[in-house]
């Protein structure tokens, strides 16, 4: 993290913020270039972790490159 006193560590304060996001950004790495992707998303909190589920085309360049 480039400013260490900004850095969000304690976990349920970084649930309220996914809480808070109607978007994530999924970044990909293509060819060397960056591919940047914004997606609706749902989660779950469970046993400590958060889970994020987007869903997406079985096709298309972002599938390719998750592939």
């Amino acid at each position: 993290m480039r400013k260490a006193e900004r850095e969000i560590k304690d976990f349920e304060e970084i649930v309220q913020l996914v809480g808070r996001c109607d978007t994530i950004r999924l970044g990909l790495l293509d060819d060397g270039a960056p591919y940047i992707v914004p997606l609706s998303f749902g989660y779950e909190v469970e046993n400590g972790k958060i889970a994020l589920y987007f869903h997406g085309a079985k096709e298309g360049r972002k599938h390719e490159l998750i592939e």
